[in-house]
């Protein structure tokens, strides 16, 4: 896979190169003047066409035991998108594809198990936030959709997907059908997996922990292209029914908040899991 994804960046390092050297006062510094203006953030983020969430989220499933949740789920999503610019036969298409699908998807590896196994925000979050943000141009509108897949992992039973299997041979898997679902109430790797492991009979060092990792990703990919999907279906249209903060959240933020004269967090992220709620008549002394 590492020899996959240099020598894809190498292809592209040299298709710019070549485009671009005449302009280049320097042969040999990169030249990305030649690169289309869609894939640049100047010419307004990556072009997008629909994809099919359930795909995706196979892919995803696949691509995990390469590199785990941050690369299976950006990569699964983009080359999808890729394969939807090959099939439409058009040629400016065609070379946008070409330039997704030498993107170095390995550099992703990084966000595993909570960046760099630190535990922080889940991988599978991250990389979907990723693709979000190369195929959503506007801030707020990117901002908002990642706060969605935010809330849906914090408040969903999860995991729901559950892998193909083939009617030969089967997946090779041997966890088939569903898996203990567990309510997050974080988007942090360390605390979402101990509650999980807690709340069933596997273990941390079993290899029901990776597979439970491997299909919660694939339920982010699902919500996140169906996000994409809906918004660019009418372009420019505002995703509808996004999720919000829970209430208990909403009211712990705007506690800490300007509008209450103490402006001392700054989060979003489910504060009961690791802070002690206070009592209910006390939710914001300061209104």
């Amino acid at each position: 896979m590492l020899v996959t994804a240099g020598l894809s960046l190498a292809a592209f390092g040299a298709g710019t190169q070549v485009r671009g050297r005449a302009a280049s006062n320097n042969g040999n510094l990169p030249d990305f003047s030649g690169t289309p203006k869609e894939i640049t953030e100047s010419g307004g983020g990556w072009k997008y066409l629909p994809i099919d969430p359930q795909k995706a989220a196979d892919d995803s499933y696949y691509y995990f035991a390469d590199g785990a949740c941050h690369y299976s789920s950006f990569r699964a999503i983009v080359t999808n998108v890729a394969k939807a610019l090959l099939a439409t036969g058009n040629k400016d298409d065609a070379m946008l594809a070409e330039h997704y699908l030498a993107f170095p998807f390995y550099m992703m590896v990084y966000g595993q198990a909570g960046l760099a196994f630190y535990g922080s925000l889940c991988g599978a979050i991250n990389g979907c936030a990723a693709a979000i943000s190369v195929f959503v141009p506007d801030r707020t509108d990117k901002f908002t959709m990642i706060q969605d897949i935010n809330v849906y992992h914090e408040v969903t039973p999860l995991p729901i997907y559950a892998p193909k299997i083939d009617p030969c041979c089967g997946t090779g898997n041997m966890f088939l059908g569903e898996m203990p679902k567990t309510v997050a109430n974080s988007i942090l790797c360390h605390p979402t997996l101990d509650k999980w492991v807690k709340g069933t009979d596997y273990t941390f060092e079993g290899s029901a922990r990776a597979e439970r990792c491997n299909r919660l990703t694939s339920d982010i990919v699902i919500r996140t292209v169906r996000l994409l999907n809906e918004y660019h279906s009418v372009h420019p249209k505002k995703n509808e029914n996004l999720m919000s903060l829970t209430p208990e959240t909403q009211s712990c933020v705007e506690c800490h908040s300007h509008a209450q004269g103490r402006y001392d967090v700054l989060t979003k992220m489910s504060c009961a899991t690791c802070h002690s709620e206070p009592p209910t008549d006390r939710l914001c002394p300061r209104k």
